[in-house]
């Protein structure tokens, strides 16, 4: 096995987890084994940690970027899909899904600014020490262990610290009520403060703001859904937890959908239409 081989699926689970992207951590990936490609023979004396050196830096250089936070983007953001045995195969697939890139991490490490996200992700996915994430960082090794403690002061504090990806046996009933069109039911299998957030991306109509509140996230989840004649759903796995594929009549893929919940309820609906926010959950050619 080739050190790219050997160490893809811990480098993608970490610029993965770095970014929320699909496309900027395998570009990131891409771009650290061009450059080592490039280093004089003899010149690295330990290739892997090299890797998770460059990559680190440059899932660091697009967190601080404009292009994907709210400033640049339409509408609400929301974190790119993936369904590791999609778009992964063999060993690859088994060792990325053995991490935990779940939606309600994801979303949760963007109330975080990028050096914080930067420095949870290496202490957290890595084990690095403190000395080795200054080293990466260009910050003071003082520095980093301020930074990851705020960091986790952050996480601590975010309401969302108690959702979870939904269990399959409430994300398959949700699934079967609302392929049935049941509002009652829906409502009932919803937290009180349920959230739908749609992420198009301005390219696909979606929710221009989340939706709050049971009610009308139930009717307008079955409005949606009831006006989609023709169009196929494929459960799959997304993020380690139970969504859907909607297809259209056109067999083109529309829309990924996850949920999270809380030890009893759905209490977030994630639905992904940008085309551009597809390609992991899509077979690679």
């Amino acid at each position: 096995m080739s050190v790219y081989q050997e160490t893809y699926p811990k480098l993608f689970a970490l610029a993965y987890r770095m970014t929320g992207s699909v496309s900027d951590a395998e570009d990131a990936i891409q771009e650290a084994w061009a450059r080592l490609l490039d280093q004089p023979a003899g010149k690295v004396e330990s290739e892997p940690a090299w890797l998770y050196r460059t990559v680190s830096n440059l899932a660091i250089d697009t967190l601080r970027t404009a292009k994907r936070t709210a400033t640049g983007y339409h509408g609400p953001w929301l974190p790119e899909p993936i369904s590791p045995e999609s778009y992964f195969r063999g060993p690859e697939a088994e060792a990325i899904l053995r991490e935990d890139l779940s939606m309600a991490l994801l979303l949760m490490l963007e109330h975080l600014t990028p050096d914080q996200r930067a420095v949870w992700v290496l202490r957290t996915t890595l084990e690095m020490s403190f000395v080795e994430i200054a080293e990466i960082t260009g910050q003071r090794v003082e520095n980093t262990r301020q930074i990851y403690r705020r960091a986790r002061q952050k996480l601590d504090a975010v309401p969302e610290h108690a959702v979870r990806p939904a269990p399959p046996n409430l994300a398959e009933a949700f699934l079967r009520t609302l392929h049935a069109g049941d509002t009652t039911a829906l409502i009932e299998l919803l937290s009180a403060d349920a959230t739908w957030i749609g992420d198009g991306g301005g390219i696909r109509p979606a929710t221009a703001r989340p939706v709050a509140g049971a009610d009308k996230v139930a009717r307008g989840l079955i409005g949606l859904t009831s006006r989609r004649d023709g169009w196929r759903v494929e459960v799959a796995v997304i993020n380690g937890s139970l969504g859907i594929l909607i297809y259209a009549d056109t067999g083109e893929l529309d829309s990924v959908w996850t949920f999270l919940s809380n030890e009893s309820h759905v209490t977030h609906v994630l639905t992904i239409r940008n085309p551009e926010k597809m390609a992991g959950v899509l077979p690679r050619e």
